[in-house]
């Protein structure tokens, strides 16, 4: 990763997420993933990672909760955008 990143904790998110992917721990890695979407959410290797998730046989959108119905929309949206799936009207 050769990217400048706003500050170590983010760079550490991802190689802790990237780990925990590999190990097959998919809801500590979508925690990692969901900590860097929060402090740098334009940043592309989190949306690769957040795509490698949505791929992963036994991810998909229950490893994100969302809270709010707000939070809830932004969230399916980067998420089917992530998957590739497409995004489903109410």
């Amino acid at each position: 990763m050769s990217r400048k990143y706003p500050n170590k904790n983010v760079r550490l998110e991802l190689i802790l997420a990237g780990r925990d992917l590999e190990a097959g721990d998919l809801a500590r890695a979508a925690a990692h993933v969901s900590n860097v979407l929060i402090s740098a959410p334009a940043l592309p290797e989190v949306h690769e990672m957040l795509a490698r998730l949505a791929a992963h046989p036994r991810g998909g959108r229950g490893l994100f909760p969302m809270t709010s119905s707000a939070g809830r929309s932004q969230g399916c949206r980067r998420f089917s955008a992530a998957s590739g799936a497409p995004r489903r009207r109410r």
